[in-house]
């Protein structure tokens, strides 16, 4: 027996139908004996359905690729040239943005339950300075899942200043809007830059973070340290510092002048010569900027010096540059061969210095996380002193993980006799994802979770630094007013989604459906709810449809815009006795369509109860 309430509440109907009945069989529910759970769901038809998905994958693939969100319209209408049906509707800037909105949504979403299904996590901060000179601060997310690590694009923001009590409220209130504040507790590690602001002993970010998280471990950037320790050794050389004059001023001369870099490629072209222009040095805080910038003056020296030495008559600069270059470049190669040994051994000297504090237990401790530390051979204390000291400092963390501390210790005996019989000697190549595949149910569950905290910190925040070659991409000086939501929905686009061909536009489509700026335009609709199975009465299954506005389908049946209020009084007392005529008009095609539809719907009761019975 079937009993349905059917509340509906219609504004104006189409013929064309923008919702119809679902065709999945399965969608209808069966109760057990004599009872019987029909449920009435509405959902879009399909071709509308295609039409707006062709418009996601165009608004992904602009943003993809970079391009402005001006693009989406001719790029529409170019799919509508091409004999692919669009419709008429959602082909502005306004609709974009939306579509933009929606997927971003998706990916964070998607995101945050891979966060919550995690036990640790770690976070990477760096900041730079955008093109509109505002202070940028991007947060990485770090974390390890059955030996599988992932790290994520969290956000981007604009913090009050660089202190560190400004960037501890910015850390905070970006963990809060993106629904991670309860998460906090799984947070092991913090990864920066070795600056004042962020690693100081007392009043630093990391340890302020300490202060409410007393076992996350601060990561000084490795790539930072190796950086700065090669500076500390050839910042006081003269030699290196005439060498980056050169580089510097000839990356300068030929990227301020037109007529330079022309004539450059036509001396690259008279001495048959495949060179490139100068790199600059000093961009970022990296050596293979350097080594690309030694490259380049190596492989087009014969370039620069035939055309520097022609412009010198004319062009002081040139002159300058040519007298540099003739009396160093000999000089600066040979003592670049000549000073290896010393500047390798100052470097040497220089990483001790940096890396001093690297060599502490607990850093130590994680070096079992890595295979190719292991030992050839099963040792039997190998690393259960590093265990134990990983365990003493995370206790709490592991104990909210409801990680079992004290049986870690025998599997850890356990997993190293495991690995070493099942994978030989070729246990240095395999991943820490082939050994959770492999001894994942064989009791050594608490081992290899302390085995993802270890891979969960974050070793380096070069990752960030990817952040900024995006936001460079996108905040354009054309482009420096972008606002904050915008910035962060189109970079979670651009380093988060999938590829053009991967990208599926219908979880984006589902939400982009029940969200507010679609609400006045889509129809808004309740599914009814499974009550708890009664012998004593039926199950009744209510819907309410609020249909505001239909679009027009496929170019037919188009609905013309009401007129725009006329602001005399007279005007307005003729529109509202119009209005009324057409609500009467209006009330009875109401009745009329509400007995169609009772009618359709007992037809199709009656042919369901046909097929239960």
């Amino acid at each position: 027996m079937f009993c349905i309430h059917l509340i509906l509440k219609i504004k104006f109907f189409s013929q064309n139908k923008i919702f119809s009945l679902p065709t999945d069989p399965n969608f209808f529910g069966q109760g057990t004996g004599n009872k019987s759970i029909f449920y009435f769901g509405l959902t879009m038809n399909q071709s509308i359905r295609n039409m707006i998905e062709l418009k996601f994958r165009n608004i992904h693939a602009i943003i993809k690729h970079n391009r402005s969100i001006s693009d989406f319209d001719w790029m529409n209408s170019l799919d509508e040239a091409k004999g692919m049906q669009h419709g008429s509707t959602y082909n502005n800037r306004w609709a974009a943005t939306a579509f933009i909105e929606c997927i971003s949504d998706t990916l964070k979403e998607e995101m945050l339950s891979q966060i919550k299904g995690t036990k640790f996590f770690s976070l990477t901060m760096d900041g730079t300075t955008d093109s509109g000179t505002a202070e940028q601060e991007t947060l990485f997310i770090r974390f390890c899942s059955a030996g599988k690590i992932s790290c994520h694009f969290l956000c981007i923001g604009e913090p009050r200043s660089t202190t560190s009590a400004d960037l501890l409220k910015f850390v905070k209130d970006k963990l809060d809007e993106n629904k991670l504040s309860d998460q906090m507790k799984k947070l092991v590690g913090f990864g920066c830059d070795g600056a004042s602001n962020m690693m100081g002993k007392r009043n630093g970010l990391v340890a302020l973070l300490q202060k409410d998280f007393t076992e996350i471990i601060g990561v000084h950037c490795l790539a930072h340290r190796l950086e700065l320790a090669y500076k500390d050794a050839v910042k006081n050389d003269p030699l290196y510092n005439r060498l980056t004059t050169l580089l510097l001023r000839l990356y300068y001369f030929y990227k301020n002048s037109s007529k330079q870099r022309k004539n450059l490629k036509e001396c690259m072209k008279v001495l048959n010569l495949i060179g490139t222009l100068p790199h600059r040095v000093n961009s970022t805080r990296w050596l293979p900027h350097m080594r690309r910038a030694l490259d380049t003056l190596f492989t087009s020296y014969p370039a620069f010096s035939h055309h520097l030495q022609d412009a010198s008559h004319t062009n002081a600069k040139a002159n300058g540059l040519a007298r540099l270059l003739e009396s160093s470049s000999i000089m600066t190669y040979a003592g670049l061969l000549l000073r290896s040994c010393s500047t390798v051994e100052k470097i040497i000297e220089k990483i001790s210095e940096r890396y001093q504090d690297l060599s502490g237990e607990l850093l130590d401790a994680t070096t079992i996380g890595s295979l190719k530390n292991w030992p050839i051979e099963n040792q039997e204390k190998f690393g259960s002193d590093h265990v134990k000291t990983l365990v003493n400092r995370f206790s709490n963390t592991l104990e909210n993980a409801q990680i079992n501390v004290s049986e870690i210790m025998e599997e850890w005996q356990m997993l190293r006799c495991l690995v070493y019989r099942r994978f030989g000697g070729q246990f240095m190549v395999t991943s820490w994802q082939d050994i959770h595949a492999a001894f994942g149910e064989s009791g050594v569950p608490n081992i290899l979770a302390l085995i993802d905290l270890i891979h969960s910190l974050a070793p380096t925040s070069v990752i960030n630094e990817t952040g900024f070659n995006q936001l460079k991409l996108i905040k354009t000086d054309r482009r420096h007013r972008l606002t904050e939501r915008h910035l962060n929905d189109l970079m979670v686009i651009r380093l988060q989604s999938p590829s053009i061909v991967n990208f599926d536009p219908n979880p984006a489509i589902d939400k982009w459906m029940v969200s507010p700026s679609r609400q006045r335009s889509r129809g808004t609709y309740k599914r009814g709810k499974k009550r708890p199975q009664s012998e004593e009465r039926c199950e009744v299954a209510e819907v309410t449809v609020e249909i505001e506005l239909l679009r027009e389908s496929e170019g037919e049946n188009e609905v013309e815009s009401e007129p725009e209020i006329v602001e005399t009084e007279r005007q307005g007392v003729e529109r509202e006795e119009v209005d009324r005529e057409s609500d009467e008009d209006s009330e009875e095609d109401l009745e009329q369509n509400l007995d169609t539809n009772d009618n359709m719907l007992r037809e199709i009761i009656e042919e369901i109860e046909m097929e239960t019975e």
